[in-house]
C-alpha cells in the first residue's frame, strides 16, 4: 500500500523562504493539503508529548498502586485485630 504524504512544514517553509507572508503560508499549505485529499494532521502529537504523557500515566499508576495496597494492608491489619479480639472473647 502507497501512502501519500505531504510535508505541511516543509511546504511552508519552502513558500516562506520564497517570500510568502505568514498567511499565505497558511493558505497555501491548507489549500495543498485539501486538494490533495490528505487528511487534516493539525492535531497529532510528537513522540516526544505522547512520551511524556505515557509517563505522567505511569507515574499517576504507580501512585494509585501504592495507595490500593496500602488500603489492602490496612484492613488486612484490621481484619488481623478483629479476629485477635474475636478469639479472646470466645475462649
Amino acid at each position: 500500500m502507497n501512502a501519500l504524504t505531504f510535508d505541511t512544514h516543509e511546504a511552508a517553509k519552502t513558500v516562506e523562504e520564497a517570500g510568502f507572508t505568514k498567511a499565505q503560508v497558511e493558505a497555501l499549505v491548507d489549500v495543498s493539503r485539501r486538494t490533495t485529499g490528505l487528511p487534516d494532521t493539525s492535531d497529532l502529537v510528537t513522540k516526544a508529548h505522547l512520551s511524556s504523557e505515557v509517563s505522567g500515566l505511569r507515574a499517576e499508576i504507580e501512585r494509585a498502586k501504592v495507595q490500593v495496597i496500602s488500603i489492602i494492608l490496612g484492613a488486612m491489619a484490621a481484619m488481623t485485630a478483629i479476629g485477635a479480639v474475636l478469639a479472646k472473647l470466645i475462649h
